[in-house]
């Protein structure tokens, strides 16, 4: 008997997927766990002894999993051969793990008794997450080239009707014979057809993305040297720029022009938001290396925007901007320039009011 007994013990010991055992109340309600093999002591840092004075539900957060959704569970296990599910088990530290769990019923001594086998998935989801951004980027890119052909398409057809709409506007205002509304009207026509130049010339821009030629950056000066060619309007528009800079941050190999050209979208996105937010603002720039990353973070507390606005963030054309203000290819641009990096840029509204776009660079 007692070999027996150890040789069960070695048997449940050497399971490398922690296993714990528990009987459930009479009202399956959590009861305490009456057995668990050294896994799920490492698994979930507490000892033998801790971990058999406690119910699942201790490991489990509350908010998450209420009571009353714990006793359905066990009424689902018992009518069902094994259940496989996933949740998010806390341990002795707080720390929070993934894990996929394997749970049966069956009589002993008796009583109802869940015998559940746990497996540490924090890998597995992580690698999840790696393929669901790196199919997220390469869907972007296909967006971003397919659109930046229709781009270069429509520009090329637009440019040259607008040569002559423009010359001809430029000739007849030279003209002094032409009444003072003519000549409002002319002046008109040039402003528009001007703006719709400066939009041919971003859709240009945009579909000529070229690969980055790249060289050794100092990021906070390149950060620095943009914020000076904006900072009389920023002075101008009460905004004032807070810049926490980690100290001897390593250089970044890439392509200074595009990377200042990202920065600048930003600064203008924030310079806008803010002024028609309340007309002054605080723009707050924090740049710090995190593992092989180096992370900028420009933070305003202008408008915001909504959840549904965020998810059209990076979209070509899209922009919140008034009429005639805006192009919505500036954070199209600059995610395109992000991701031919290598890098990463996302969004997050920190408050309220308040915008929070990051950019990670390797």
């Amino acid at each position: 008997m007692n070999e027996s007994l150890q040789n069960y013990q070695v048997l449940f010991n050497s399971v490398t997927d922690a296993i714990l055992v528990h009987q459930p109340a009479a009202d399956y309600s959590a009861g305490k766990f009456i057995e668990v093999n050294d896994a799920a002591l490492a698994m979930l840092g507490y000892s033998r002894k801790e971990l058999l004075q406690i119910t699942p539900m201790d490991l489990m957060s509350k908010e998450k999993y209420p009571v009353s959704a714990f006793a359905d569970n066990i009424r689902y296990i018992e009518k069902n051969t094994e259940v496989v599910s996933e949740f998010a088990m806390e341990t002795k530290s707080g720390k929070t793990i993934p894990v996929e769990l394997h749970s049966c019923m069956f009589k002993f001594g008796g009583k109802r008794t869940v015998i559940t086998l746990a497996r540490d998935i924090s890998e597995r989801k992580k690698l999840e997450e790696e393929q669901k951004k790196l199919r997220y980027q390469s869907e972007m890119s296909s967006r971003l080239a397919a659109v930046g052909e229709m781009a270069a398409g429509i520009a090329h057809e637009i440019n040259n009707p607008l040569t002559g709409v423009i010359g001809f506007a430029s000739i007849l205002m030279e003209r002094e014979d032409l009444p003072a509304d003519v000549m409002e009207e002319l002046q008109i026509i040039n402003s528009g057809s001007q703006r719709v130049v400066e939009i041919v010339k971003r859709m240009l821009t945009f579909a000529r993305q070229a690969k980055p030629v790249r060289s050794s950056v100092n990021i906070t000066e390149l950060i620095d040297s943009t914020l000076d060619l904006r900072s009389y309007v920023l002075k101008t528009a009460n905004i004032e720029v807070v810049r926490h800079y980690e100290p001897d941050l390593p250089l970044l190999t890439v392509d200074s022009g595009q990377i200042q050209q990202v920065i600048l979208n930003l600064i203008l996105n924030a310079e806008y938001s803010m002024k028609k937010a309340h007309e002054k603002g605080i723009l707050t720039i924090s740049v710090k290396k995190e593992g092989e990353w180096v992370r900028m973070s420009f933070r305003d507390n202008g408008l915001g925007m909504s959840a549904e606005t965020l998810g059209k963030l990076f979209q070509p054309f899209f922009t919140t901007k008034d009429p005639g203000e805006g192009t919505g290819l500036g954070l199209s641009l600059s995610h395109g320039i992000i991701l031919e990096h290598e890098g990463t840029i996302r969004e997050r509204v920190y408050s309220v009011r308040g915008l929070n776009l990051q950019l990670s660079c390797p």
